[in-house]
C-alpha cells in the first residue's frame, strides 16, 4: 500500500500530465485542421509550439521517474499501481487513467491523420518537382504563376 502524501503527489502529477495531453492534443487537432483546409504556411509555427511540448514532456518525464521511485513498485505503469493507493484516492487515480488513456488514445488517432495527410502533401509535391524536372515547358508556366504573370520591370523605360 501507498502512503497518503506519495499518493498525493502522484495524483497531482497525473492531473498534471492530463492538462499536458490535451493542451498538446489541441494543438494536434489545429495541426490537422491546417493540413485539411490547405494552410501549409501556418506548419511552422505548430511545428516550433510542438517542439516546446516535446521539451516539456522530457521534464514531465523525470518528474515521473522520480515519483515513481517513492512507490513500493517503482517500474510498474500507472495502471499497475492503482490498486496501491490508499482506499479514498483509488477511485480518482482510477478516473484520471481513464482520462488519460483516452486523451491518449485521441492523439494517437490525431497524430495517425496528419501522418497521412502530410505523406499525400509531399507526395503530391514530388510528383509536381518531378514533372518541373522534367518538363521545361511547365517548368516556365508555374514560374510566371509564381511571379504572378508579371515580368520584372526592365532597366529602361519603353517609353524612352
Amino acid at each position: 500500500m501507498m502512503d497518503k502524501k506519495t499518493s498525493g503527489s502522484l495524483i497531482s502529477y497525473f492531473e498534471k500530465l492530463l492538462d499536458f495531453y490535451r493542451n498538446f492534443l489541441g494543438l494536434e487537432k489545429e495541426k490537422l485542421d491546417d493540413l485539411q483546409n490547405g494552410r501549409l504556411d501556418l506548419l511552422d509555427e505548430c511545428l516550433k509550439r510542438e517542439q516546446a511540448f516535446v521539451l516539456e514532456a522530457r521534464g514531465l518525464e523525470q518528474e515521473r521517474a522520480k515519483l515513481m521511485n517513492l512507490t513500493p513498485q517503482p517500474d510498474a505503469k500507472f495502471h499497475a499501481l492503482i490498486p496501491q493507493f490508499p482506499g479514498e484516492c483509488r477511485e480518482q487515480a482510477q478516473a484520471l487513467f481513464r482520462q488519460l488513456s483516452s486523451v491518449l488514445t485521441e492523439m494517437k488517432e490525431t497524430n495517425r491523420q496528419n501522418t497521412v495527410l502530410l505523406e499525400q502533401k509531399i507526395h503530391t509535391a514530388s510528383a509536381v518537382i518531378g514533372k518541373l524536372k522534367n518538363r521545361p515547358e511547365l517548368r516556365k508556366i508555374y514560374d510566371e504563376k509564381i511571379r504572378g504573370g508579371n515580368q520584372p520591370p526592365a532597366f529602361l523605360s519603353t517609353k524612352i
